[in-house]
């Protein structure tokens, strides 16, 4: 329907916006609202928009909103690997729910495909098809990421080589390295196969401190890498080396008793050989209950409530 008050015809420019001339009329009051021309976007899009949205300043749909970031403004011909932008942009509301901003780029294989911004601004972006960067991957390689060994192998490989990793910090950014056959989970795997459990991790024993190399790597429980943690002490007893929580497990003495004998000067061999003396502790207890029951006897307040 064309508008009698504003009539605009078809294929009439206003910024990025062509009319189509078609014309949704507005509804009458109390529920008053104004007319809408639909329009064809520079980008593809199809909107509706008001006679006075038509003559403002700067009519536009959203791509012009989004192309505002830097991140996004990128030039035609712009090559990344095999890829090579077109120049079209897919904003993200003309895309399928939950689809981001998009840009249609042609493959050296010659597909056609649509890229999400953030894919081709990240480093290092995207460089080719999905059907391109799938060449050389045989089944084999896939169902190696069904293996249990598979994940931890990855993410060991990932903090030690990756700056980018969360925890290269320790690991890679400490000096520890993979060893040169480990770079490949085939002979990973056929160094460490089985894993025990899906609750067991890789760790460094019995050198915290080394690399990831064959003798100096085991599959471990999070409560066995708690024992093999940096930052607990350390004591030596018989010629073996614990933490203390550890030798307070094995020799039946309380941690805390265990560190109390330690900070107060005795040896290793003190601490974990000196039995409890339980009679002691039970005459402590008595004698702070003979104590406490003669200071109830002794206050007067007390004595009243006891008188028959």
């Amino acid at each position: 329907m064309r508008s009698r008050r504003h009539p605009i015809p078809p294929s009439t420019r206003f910024g990025n916006l062509t009319t189509t001339g078609v014309y949704f009329s507005g509804t009458p009051r109390p529920h008053k609202r104004p007319g809408r021309y639909e329009c064809i976007c520079d980008c593809g899009a199809i909107i509706t928009i008001s006679y006075s949205g038509l003559h403002a300043r700067s009519p536009v749909c959203k791509c012009r909103k989004m192309l505002t970031k830097p991140a996004e403004r990128i030039p035609p011909g712009t090559r990344f690997g095999k890829l090579v932008t077109t120049g079209r942009y897919f904003p993200s509301h003309t895309q399928p729910p939950r689809r981001q901003p998009s840009w249609e780029c042609r493959c050296d294989c010659g597909n056609v495909l649509l890229v999400q911004t953030a894919l081709l601004t990240r480093d290092p972006p995207q460089q080719a098809c999905y059907k391109c960067a799938n060449i050389g991957h045989t089944k084999a390689d896939r169902v190696r990421t069904l293996i249990p060994e598979y994940h931890p192998w990855a993410t060991m490989v990932q903090r030690c080589t990756n700056p980018k990793d969360p925890a290269y910090q320790y690991y890679g950014g400490r000096g520890i390295q993979i060893h040169p056959s480990w770079r490949s989970f085939d002979q990973f795997y056929a160094d460490m196969a089985p894993r025990p459990s899906p609750k067991h991790s890789l760790d460094r024993y019995p050198d915290k401190n080394g690399n990831y190399e064959p003798g100096n790597v085991r599959w471990a429980t999070m409560k066995e890498q708690g024992f093999n943690r940096r930052s607990n002490r350390r004591v030596t007893f018989n010629g073996i080396e614990r933490c203390v929580t550890e030798w307070a497990e094995e020799v039946g003495i309380k941690r805390g008793t265990l560190y109390g004998r330690l900070n107060a000067g005795m040896s290793a061999e003190e601490a974990l050989t000196t039995p409890i003396n339980k009679s002691k502790s039970r005459q402590r207890i008595s004698e702070s209950g003979a104590t406490s029951i003669h200071v109830s006897i002794s206050s007067p307040k007390c004595a009243a409530k006891t008188t028959p």
